[in-house]
């Protein structure tokens, strides 16, 4: 089964619905009984790209008896399963996901240790729908994406505009070289969870994050045994930069070089070249969520 980010045709909602049911004969590709939902296989809410809103695309789209539907939400049947039922041949995937992973109906990372918290994990509809389910409490750290005016590689993202940032206060840092590293109250680990920190630095990091509660986290990067701390995460929520710089102090770790700090512009930041060539990351000053990263912080490279 092949895997590809959302750019297939985007329908009507109505559409979605009439199309995925015609395909399916009017019938729930589990049992075979009369359809009453066109289900989405991945959460629509987490297709959020115009070129992609509310995910109505025919291979995300499956006809599912009441019984089944239910089955669907609450992932006792996977997205995998309900794709092979619907003889859907690709796995359609919102664009700021990993293509190499494998996600479930609510965009939650499966491994083969168990299931990552994803951004819809902590909103209560999603909480009561999978009250039953086990989780790890690690996640992923979510993709980046470049301004429009960012050199930016093959496969990276890139804001569609940058709206989200008008009339809000910002702060630019300085782009830091070497690895990236997420950090809990009991474990850390590098750009995936699986991946571990250099023996000693893993043992310092933490003997520091050893006083955070238990629903935090923070991320940052580290090069020569230098760590820099850039997020603090409660739960779904990125503190403000204020509060980021207080818990930096707490315990004991560096942020970012901030390059300026006030009233989003974009023609300033257009014009604006950092002295080091790796680039800068943006930011919202407040606090922002999981499901809203996209939007609230993005990086330029030179």
């Amino acid at each position: 089964m092949s895997k590809h980010h959302s750019t297939p045709t985007l329908l009507s909602r109505p559409d979605f619905r009439n199309h995925t049911f015609e395909r399916d004969q009017f019938k729930c590709v589990i049992c075979g009984n009369p359809a009453l939902d066109a289900h989405h296989i991945i959460e629509r809410r987490l297709f959020k790209a115009s070129h992609e809103k509310g995910g109505y695309f025919l291979d995300n789209g499956a006809s599912l008896c009441e019984i089944h539907h239910i089955e669907a939400e609450q992932t006792i049947l996977s997205c995998q399963s309900i794709r092979e039922q619907a003889g859907i041949k690709t796995v359609l995937l919102p664009e700021h996901f990993y293509a190499d992973l494998d996600y479930d109906k609510w965009g939650n990372i499966i491994t083969s240790q168990g299931r990552l918290k994803g951004e819809l994990y902590y909103e209560m509809s999603v909480q009561e729908t999978l009250r039953n389910c086990t989780f790890l409490k690690y996640t992923v750290h979510p993709r980046v994406y470049h301004l429009p005016w960012s050199k930016v590689e093959p496969g990276d993202l890139v804001l569609e505009d940058d709206a989200c940032f008008e009339g809000e206060e910002v702060v630019v840092m300085q782009k830091m070289s070497g690895s990236p590293f997420t950090a809990y109250p009991d474990y850390c680990h590098g750009d995936r969870i699986d991946e571990p920190l250099p023996i000693g630095m893993r043992e310092a990091l933490l003997q520091k994050t050893a006083v955070l509660d238990d629903d935090m986290r923070i991320y940052g990067n580290h090069q020569g045994g230098v760590m820099s701390l850039s997020e603090v995460w409660v739960k779904n929520d990125c503190l403000d930069w204020q509060e980021t710089q207080a818990l930096a102090d707490l315990l004991e770790l560096s942020v970012p070089s901030v390059l300026f700090e006030g009233l989003y512009d974009e023609f300033k930041l257009m014009d604006f070249r950092p002295n080091a060539s790796m680039g800068y990351v943006l930011r919202l000053k407040k606090g922002f969520r999981a499901f809203d990263v996209g939007r609230s912080r993005v990086s330029y490279s030179c």
